[in-house]
């Protein structure tokens, strides 16, 4: 047992795995890591991550738009991605909102009129 992990169990402390490998490295002190390089690396790799899922969503053709209501889950009903229709019967206006929201105006019958549009979904 080395030195320092002795005096680690002197002093109450357990020997924990590292979790993540940024952290490793750290902990093991090598004199040739760079730091800074690393956390470039992986911030640039985020990075590159986030820009590939903008672009996925970006892109029209890899979304499915279903339009049968009877095909829907109980939980696809009322998520963000299902499009409902509402009339409002008091100012004679028409809008779209999401499946959270028309969930809500489903309670007031008397002022507006909530209609299946469409579900959009990812990836397809």
């Amino acid at each position: 047992m080395e030195k320092n992990e002795k005096r680690q169990l002197e002093l109450g402390f357990e020997n924990k795995k590292p979790s993540s490998p940024l952290e490793e490295k750290l902990l093991n002190n090598k004199p040739g890591f760079d730091y800074e390089t690393e956390l470039k690396n992986q911030i640039t790799k985020e990075i590159e991550e986030a820009r590939v899922l903008q672009e996925k969503r970006k892109n029209k053709d890899n979304f499915l738009v279903e339009t049968d209501y009877l095909k829907l889950t109980k939980e696809e009903k009322f998520d963000k991605n299902t499009i409902y229709r509402i009339f409002n019967r008091k100012q004679k206006t028409e809008t779209f909102v999401n499946g959270e929201q028309a969930q809500n105006l489903i309670k007031y019958t008397a002022d507006y009129v909530v209609m299946f549009d469409h579900r959009i979904i990812e990836g397809y």
